[in-house]
Order: C-alpha cells, then sequence, then structure tokens
C-alpha cells in the first residue's frame, strides 16, 4: 500500500527531469504507441486505450502535453522526438477512439482546485469518446463528470458493481482493494467495452 501511494505522489511532485516518474511513464507510452503504429498497415487505424487506476492520470497528462499549443515544461512533449506527420498525430491521440478507464483517481490530483481551473483534456476527434467505470465502494475510484461542466460533457461515467461489494462486504469492500481490483474480471465491464467496441 505504500510502495503503491507513494507512486501517485511521486508522479506528479517529481515531474522534472529525464528520470522523473512523469517522463518516465510518458516514454513508455510513447514506445508503446510508435510500436503500435510501426504495426499497423496505415495510419488511419484507430485503437483504444483500457487504463486502470493511476494509468488514468497518466493518460490524461500525456494527452493533456500532447495536445498543448506551448510545449509543456515537463514530459515527454517538453522535447518531442522528430517524427513524420502521421506518426506525430498518431502519438498525440489523432487515432484514439477510446479511452476507457476503470478505478480511475482523478479526483485526487485536482478536486482541490477551484472548479474554473479544473479541465478536462480536449476531445481529440469528434468520434473520440471516453467512458469512465468505477464502483462506489471503490475508494479509490470516482466519476470525473461532478468535477466540472468540461469533464461531464467529455466523459460518460458508469457506475457498476465491480467484485465484492454487497450488504457486509460492501462495508468491507470500501477500506480494501476488493473492489478496486475487480473491474478486468467483472462481466458487465467486459460485456459493457465488448458492446461499445462494436459500435465502431
Amino acid at each position: 500500500m505504500l510502495y503503491g501511494f507513494s507512486d501517485a505522489s511521486s508522479l506528479e511532485s517529481q515531474k522534472y527531469g529525464a528520470d522523473s516518474p512523469y517522463m518516465q511513464a510518458q516514454i513508455r507510452f510513447m514506445e508503446a504507441q510508435r510500436a503500435l503504429f510501426a504495426a499497423m498497415n496505415g495510419p488511419e487505424r484507430p485503437y483504444i486505450v483500457i487504463a486502470h487506476s493511476l494509468g488514468g492520470q497518466v493518460m490524461s497528462n500525456y494527452l493533456w502535453d500532447a495536445t498543448r499549443e506551448t510545449p509543456p515544461a515537463n514530459g515527454i512533449w517538453s522535447k518531442p522526438p522528430t517524427l513524420d506527420k502521421a506518426e506525430m498525430d498518431f502519438c498525440k491521440g489523432a487515432n484514439l477512439q477510446r479511452l476507457y478507464t476503470t478505478g480511475c483517481n482523478i479526483p485526487l490530483f485536482v478536486a482541490g482546485r477551484d472548479e474554473a481551473e479544473i479541465k478536462p483534456i480536449p476531445r481529440l476527434h469528434p468520434g473520440f469518446k471516453w467512458l469512465n467505470y468505477y464502483d462506489k465502494d471503490d475508494a479509490l475510484a470516482w466519476p470525473l463528470g461532478p468535477l466540472c461542466k468540461p469533464y461531464a460533457n467529455l466523459v460518460e461515467d458508469r457506475g457498476l458493481n465491480a467484485g465484492l461489494a454487497t450488504n457486509l462486504w460492501t462495508f468491507i469492500a470500501s477500506f480494501t482493494p476488493l473492489s478496486h481490483t475487480a473491474y478486468w474480471s467483472d462481466g458487465r465491464f467486459v460485456k459493457d467495452v465488448v458492446a461499445d467496441l462494436s459500435t465502431f
């Protein structure tokens, strides 16, 4: 638990330098995107991202930085690699059709700010959709819409009951990782994602 929470705090508090957790997380994701781009036979192929827990914050940071008109002070987009336009657009999310987040804890990082200061990533393109799955018994997961109107307009929150979270278990799950680690094996979540994927 200690190491898990320190990952979250160090991601935001240690953004500076090439060896920072912030930079290293973005490097790993860009490497994965470039490998995906190379494996696709065409730059217009769509892809999806499923991000769990802190992964939602990592993705949000990456896409926020990638879509800034002015390069950010930290992270890989402060000095982006030299890529041709098609690959650069791909790495900035031009082909990202769906962002699915589970157990997302973005509110941990932004909820203390004034509502006017809270801004989500921009809609990457007209077909982009962000679905956020959360269990109300998961102490590390929240809906994103209540943060501010722009989040409500961008993100579709979908509540579900992941794992054991009824009666006595509801109380226990609120203070343990039971709900937080159950999304991937939850039948409703899997069926919902499959149904959504079949629409494009």
